[in-house]
């Protein structure tokens, strides 16, 4: 996992990744940008700004957003405030950025009302557990459902979600562990999935599936995920698309397997493009519409 030094973020080789994916589709958007200046970015959990990697100092999401070719206006929201101090510093005299104070799931619903609805609006929701403690010990969701339905509203909106399923899966543990505890902590996983059905779920793939499932259900047309790793192979993390737009799913399907790593012996259905470890075999789906792994 990533590690905090000083409020500023010390990341690891799989954060690269990540932000790798982000370029990548940021540059993609350039071409849309030049004929229409409709591109609009925003970053729920906009962090230092500036990150660490191997002890030399480089971009973290907003300023890869901001400095993109694309150009984008771009919001990045922070709640904690040593990390907004350093992000506004990191920021300071780039015009097309804006920083937000604050809880992302309160200040998401004034913030989307600024941008014009004709605005295509790609929005990197990057929280790095499910809860976040300010200084006073309050606990706070890093990222809630009705935060991605508010976003699902807009017909030209995108989200890339991190989907952070090892922590899902520790909290599933400590609720069965301390039934003491198991309101409060069910609480947490709650919040991020918008009701009870992670419930039922025992693997990070069954996770993954509800994730998707329940995107589609409030209306994003085009899903995927890909599984984000580490250099071991050990998973981290997944990064979560989901869109209106199907050029948006092509671009991102294109960059989420040169990611993974592999060509598919068939391309994948755009509705649901997932790159994991295991064949991907949705029950009740038939066998021609799903997508093949390899």
């Amino acid at each position: 996992m990533n590690v905090l030094t000083s409020a500023r973020i010390e990341i690891k080789k799989h954060t690269k990744q990540k932000y790798s994916i982000l370029r990548k589709y940021l540059k993609a958007c350039l071409t849309f940008e030049k004929i229409y200046g409709n591109f609009a970015y925003i970053d729920t959990h906009g962090g230092s700004g500036k990150v660490l990697f191997e002890g030399r100092e480089t971009n973290g999401s907003p300023l890869i957003a901001a400095e993109s070719e694309a150009h984008p206006q771009c919001y990045a929201i922070e709640i904690d405030k040593d990390r907004r101090l350093l992000l506004r510093k990191a920021v300071a005299g780039i015009p097309n950025i804006k920083i937000i104070e604050g809880d992302c799931n309160k200040e998401i619903d004034s913030l989307l009302k600024q941008i014009e609805d004709w605005k295509f609006t790609f929005c990197f929701l990057d929280p790095d557990g499910l809860v976040y403690y300010g200084e006073d010990k309050t606990k706070v969701f890093q990222l809630t459902w009705p935060t991605i339905e508010e976003i699902s509203k807009r017909n030209n909106s995108e989200v890339l979600v991190n989907l952070q399923t090892p922590g899902i899966i520790r909290t599933m543990g400590a609720i069965e562990a301390e039934p003491e505890r198991a309101t409060k902590l069910a609480e947490d996983i709650t919040a991020l999935i918008g009701n009870n059905s992670w419930s039922s779920k025992r693997t990070r793939f069954e996770l993954r599936d509800l994730f998707l499932d329940r995107l589609q259900a409030i209306g994003f047309t085009f899903v995927g995920a890909v599984n984000v790793k580490t250099e071991d192979n050990t998973h981290v993390y997944y990064l979560v698309y989901a869109s209106h737009n199907e050029i948006g799913a092509k671009i991102m399907n294109s960059n989420f397997r040169i990611e993974f790593g592999f060509d598919p012996l068939i391309e994948p259905n755009l509705h649901r493009f997932i790159y994991d470890d295991i064949p991907y075999a949705k029950p009740g789906i038939p066998e021609s519409t799903q997508t093949t792994l390899f």
